[in-house]
């Protein structure tokens, strides 16, 4: 049996159900452009030259668990504007109720806000609907799934390779708190309630 990623979901399709939600997100934090140091990049921007390291594929979404794939899914949405950022916060809220779902996308853009500020290098990322996974959304993938597993030594490994090691603790903390919401999100029980 193949796993369908929710983004073929939203392939076509355009809701804005919350759209205040996300411009509240960057409240309060100046120019966002200022403040990253090392942006999350589409290693598909360029179709000349072959993807950068980082982006180069090393495995297929098909072949991630239901928590890892989601963690990709999320994380490519989440970097690719304004309209997919809308798109993560309608599905955690369609999925998690009101009060969770704002919390786990809160929690997301944290996340990401530690991996442009803090990354170790440029993250790169996959097209929305690329069935190919990165070295990076893998190494992500496996932080997140480890870190929802509650195994924090090896999440931390995986940390190491994203982030500076200062904000281990933090980072971590936020995966294990997202992850968890998306092993809620792919149990059996959670599926068969939808």
């Amino acid at each position: 049996m193949t796993k369908t990623s929710i983004l073929l979901r939203y392939s076509n399709e355009s809701s804005t159900e919350y759209p205040n939600y996300v411009a509240e997100l960057g409240k309060g934090k100046g120019n966002p452009k200022e403040n990253e140091r090392y942006p999350m990049r589409n290693c598909h921007e360029n179709p000349e030259t072959p993807p950068p390291r980082g982006g180069a594929p090393v495995s297929f979404i098909q072949e991630m668990s239901p928590v890892e794939s989601y963690a990709i899914s999320f994380l490519r949405l989440w970097c690719s504007g304004p309209k997919s950022k809308q798109k993560v916060v309608n599905e955690l809220v369609m999925q998690l109720g009101l009060k969770q779902g704002f919390a786990t996308t809160d929690c997301l853009d944290k996340i990401c806000q530690l991996l442009t500020k803090n990354a170790r290098r440029p993250l790169m990322y996959h097209d929305v609907l690329c069935d190919c996974v990165g070295a990076h959304e893998a190494c992500f993938a496996n932080f997140i799934g480890l870190a929802a597993k509650k195994q924090r030594k090896d999440a931390m490994i995986f940390a190491c390779l994203l982030v500076n090691t200062k904000l281990l603790g933090s980072i971590y903390d936020l995966g294990q708190q997202f992850g968890l919401a998306l092993k809620l999100i792919t149990s059996p029980a959670h599926m068969l309630e939808k």
